[in-house]
């Protein structure tokens, strides 16, 4: 750094940036998701069977009344890799992320746990 000449104003350093900062393409805005494709909802439960699952959703419905209420079981059939199938035991189809969250911190408070998952349900 250089001493300035008498009536200059000292300039602070140039901002240091390595190589690769400098050569880092800007990263592109997200683009927005359809509306169409921005339902959520929420997974309750997995277990072995559909019987299993129709029992556990009765169950979650007797212990959180005031939360399941109006609500509609969806069960989501998967097949995992050396594990078998599970069902797994949802309800949603909110319109909103926030929506989905607001019921999993609601049951979450009352030691349920939840997974809020993006996608329409399927029956």
């Amino acid at each position: 750094m250089s001493v300035p000449a008498p009536g200059e104003a000292a300039q602070p350093p140039p901002p240091e940036t390595s190589d690769s900062e400098a050569n880092a393409a800007p990263i592109p805005p997200r683009k927005p998701i359809p509306a169409a494709d921005t339902d959520f909802a929420v997974q309750l439960a997995s277990v072995k069977t559909k019987a299993g699952a129709e029992r556990e959703w009765l169950e979650l419905k007797g212990r959180f009344p005031g939360i399941l209420d109006g609500l509609k079981m969806s069960l989501n059939e998967a097949k995992l890799r050396g594990n078998g199938t599970v069902i797994r035991v949802r309800t949603g189809g909110f319109a909103t992320l926030r929506d989905a969250i607001h019921l999993c911190a609601r049951l979450a408070a009352k030691r349920q746990e939840c997974l809020v998952i993006r996608g329409p349900l399927a029956n």
